[in-house]
C-alpha cells in the first residue's frame, strides 16, 4: 500500500491564519504534517491523519464513496457513514484554511 507523507515547512510570520472551528474541534493552521492514504475499496474515499499548528493531530476523510450526493465532501473523526463522523458545514471555509486534500499532495498547501 502506497503511501505519501509529506511536511509543510513554513517560516513563522506575525500574522497567524484564523482557525478552522466546527462543533468544539478546532484545527490551527498552518498544517504542520500531512499523512495521506490511498483511496479506500468504497469509490476512493480519501483519509489523511494531519497535524496543525498546535501539534494537535485530526483524522479526516474526503467521501467519494460510489452514487453517494456528498462526494467530495470533508468529514472529521470518522468515516462518512460512522456515528461519530463529523460532515464539515462550510467545505469551502475548510478547504481554503486547512487545504485541499482531493488534489495532488503538491497543491494542498
Amino acid at each position: 500500500m502506497l503511501v505519501f507523507t509529506f511536511v509543510g515547512l513554513f517560516v513563522g510570520c506575525a500574522h497567524q491564519a484564523t482557525p478552522f472551528v466546527q462543533d468544539g474541534i478546532k484545527i490551527v493552521p498552518p498544517i504542520r504534517h500531512a499523512h495521506i492514504q490511498p483511496g479506500l475499496d468504497d469509490g476512493g474515499t480519501i483519509r489523511a491523519t494531519i497535524t496543525d499548528a498546535d501539534g494537535k493531530t485530526f483524522i479526516i476523510y474526503i467521501d467519494h464513496r460510489a452514487w453517494n450526493e456528498t462526494r467530495g465532501d470533508v468529514y472529521l473523526n470518522a468515516y462518512p457513514s460512522e456515528s461519530n463522523s463529523v460532515h464539515v458545514v462550510n467545505q469551502q471555509e475548510f478547504r481554503q484554511k486547512i487545504g485541499n486534500f482531493d488534489k495532488s499532495w503538491t497543491n494542498s498547501f
